[in-house]
């Protein structure tokens, strides 16, 4: 089901490669804006203050650990990317990273390896599907997840997959608090980036936002493109 899944989306993605490959390609901005409010609603009332919460009541050392073990899942998924996008030393760089901090780091829990000079990267498959030319379709604005385009969502699936892959022992519950933790995690680690949203339009700044982000993580280490 799952594979029948990112086949579809890959298919959608590949479809809208060529006909909806514009900057701020945005033809659901209707249903996007409503999504979009319900998000900062809820970003507001609930994840906020629980993520306040987990950095109040958490003690460092328990942080530090859950920090560098999702670290470390996240480099399973950049070294195959860095690897599908041809980038060979890096993603040999980076399964060395995986292997020192899940060995000798005690299955991720201390990040060894940056101490080696095993430099971390950050790759996701929406980044190489963009390294291959597929164009990113449509500005989506999911419930809960937020922004993304049709070509990130069928990364998002594909590398989903591949992070649930390393928790096939665990049962629901645990998994479920695994994904919980993951999300106070990373919002606790979210850059914070003063934006004036009292003269601006808040979706239309968070999409142009999204989009410059996503075109930077995509360049990065790709050789530039002759306008010629």
């Amino acid at each position: 089901m799952k594979k029948s899944l990112i086949g579809l989306l890959l298919t959608f993605s590949l479809a809208f490669s060529v006909s909806a490959n514009g900057a701020n390609n945005d033809p659901l901005e209707s249903l996007n804006r409503v999504f979009f409010s319900f998000n900062q609603v809820l970003d507001e009332a609930f994840i906020k203050p629980a993520a306040k919460s987990y950095e109040k009541i958490m003690p460092s050392f328990f942080k530090d650990r859950l920090g560098d073990f999702f670290s470390n899942l996240g480099d399973v998924a950049t070294g195959a990317n860095q690897l599908l996008q041809f980038r060979f030393d890096e993603g040999f760089e980076t399964v060395g990273r995986v292997a020192v901090n899940s060995t000798v780091g005690l299955g991720g829990l201390f990040d060894v390896a940056t101490g080696m000079d095993l430099k971390k990267g950050d790759e996701d498959f929406g980044q190489t599907m963009g390294a291959w030319g597929i164009g990113q379709g449509p500005y989506l604005v999911l419930p809960f997840f937020g922004s993304t385009t049709l070509r990130d969502l069928t990364g998002t699936v594909a590398d989903a997959k591949l992070d649930a892959s390393m928790f096939d022992g665990l049962d629901g519950v645990e998994k479920r608090t695994l994904s919980a933790l993951d999300v106070l995690s990373a919002e606790k680690d979210k850059t914070n980036v003063s934006v004036s949203f009292a003269s601006d339009d808040a979706y239309i700044v968070q999409r142009q936002l999204y989009f410059s982000e996503r075109e930077m993580a995509i360049l990065d280490g790709l050789p530039a493109v002759s306008s010629e």
